[in-house]
C-alpha cells in the first residue's frame, strides 16, 4: 500500500480503504493505512474525505501520527478556506512540540506550525529547540523541588 501510494498508482485510495475495512485491529498499520487515505482524499480535492481519514490519527494522543494528523489537516482546511480550522489545527501541533519527550518528527513538525503561525522557536535548558509558546522548562535539583511541610 505504501508503495502503491509512494508510486502514484491510481488504485492505492482502494487499497488503502479495502484495508481499514478487513484489518480494523493492525495497529500501526492501520494507522498509517488511514493516513494514505486522507493523502489520496486530499490529491483528488475530496477535502471532507481527507480530513475524516486524518482524524483517526487524532484519536492517537501523544503519538507522532497525533501530531502529523493534525498538521496535514491544517494545510486541507486551509486549501478548503478553513483559516480558523487551520489555525487552530497548527496550534495544535505546535503544542505537541512542548513535551520533553517529544519525538523528532514531532518537534520537526511543531517548529513548522509555529512559523506558519509566525511564534518563534527558542532552545530550552536541555538544548532541544520549542516553540516560544511552551511554557519553559525548568531544571531544578530534588533539592530545590517541592515538597510538603513536614
Amino acid at each position: 500500500m505504501w508503495a502503491s501510494w509512494r508510486a502514484g498508482h491510481a488504485a492505492t485510495g482502494e487499497l488503502a480503504e479495502h484495508f481499514t475495512a478487513e484489518h480494523p485491529s493492525a495497529g500501526d498499520l492501520l494507522a498509517l493505512a488511514w493516513m494514505i487515505r486522507g493523502e489520496v482524499a486530499g490529491a483528488e480535492q475530496l477535502p471532507e474525505e481527507s480530513l475524516a481519514a486524518y482524524r483517526f490519527g487524532m484519536n492517537r494522543l501523544g503519538e507522532p501520527i497525533y501530531a502529523y494528523s493534525l498538521w496535514r489537516s491544517a494545510s486541507v482546511q486551509r486549501e478548503s478556506g478553513d483559516e480558523a480550522g487551520a489555525r487552530e489545527s497548527l496550534i495544535g501541533v505546535e503544542r505537541e512540540g512542548c513535551s520533553r519527550d517529544a519525538p523528532a518528527l514531532v518537534r520537526q513538525l511543531s517548529y513548522d506550525a509555529a512559523t506558519t503561525l509566525g511564534h518563534e522557536v527558542r532552545v530550552d535548558s536541555d538544548g532541544v529547540m520549542r516553540p516560544d509558546v511552551c511554557p519553559p522548562l525548568t531544571s531544578r535539583s530534588s533539592e530545590e523541588a517541592w515538597r510538603p511541610e513536614e
